[in-house]
């Protein structure tokens, strides 16, 4: 973590911008051991927007900023991972986690190829350090998917270390095989 505040001529002084390119809207602001991680949209071969990939950055004082690899890479170039959230999953509701020191980090977000948006799930099992695991069941029949639905509820008011993860399995139409 740098010990001053970068300073550049076309850059916000206090605000994140990657070291280059295209990025769009924040998609996760999350606490976790000590450092708050920052998720955003991002295009890291041009200076615009192109199939967007997640990146990553950390901070300790929302003030001075490192930036990460690729949390989230889209399969193709036909693909764009949009908006969504991250959430710390406490209590390992998800079944995901391995190491009882490391709750895992779920995003969820919206999976686009030309014009079909489905709602998808990725998680890391390092803070985010390597890149997110794309979680994707899908069902044998060429056009079907079977639907995972986390339905997070923030049982305790806005106190995000008490969050509840539900279940709920579901079907859906999908045009992409």
């Amino acid at each position: 973590m740098p010990d001053t505040i970068p300073i550049h001529p076309h850059r916000p002084l206090v605000h994140f911008s990657p070291k280059k390119n295209w990025m769009n809207d924040p998609n996760g602001l999350v606490y976790y051991d000590g450092e708050w991680h920052l998720f955003y949209q991002y295009y890291p071969q041009q200076p615009e927007a192109r199939n967007i990939h997640w990146g990553h950055a950390v901070s300790k004082d929302l003030i001075r900023w490192n930036e990460l690899s690729i949390a989230i890479e889209p399969e193709d170039e036909l693909v764009g991972i949009w908006s969504g959230s991250v959430v710390i999953d406490w209590k390992n509701v998800t079944g995901f986690q391995k190491d009882i020191t490391i709750h895992p980090m779920i995003a969820i977000y919206t999976w686009q190829k030309q014009g079909w948006q489905e709602q998808h799930m990725a998680y890391s099992l390092d803070r985010g350090n390597d890149a997110f695991l794309i979680h994707t069941i899908t069902s044998k029949t060429n056009f079907s998917k079977t639907c995972f639905v986390y339905v997070f509820k923030d049982v305790y008011g806005l106190n995000i270390n008490r969050i509840q993860l539900s279940y709920y399995t579901t079907t859906c139409q999908s045009p992409i095989a």
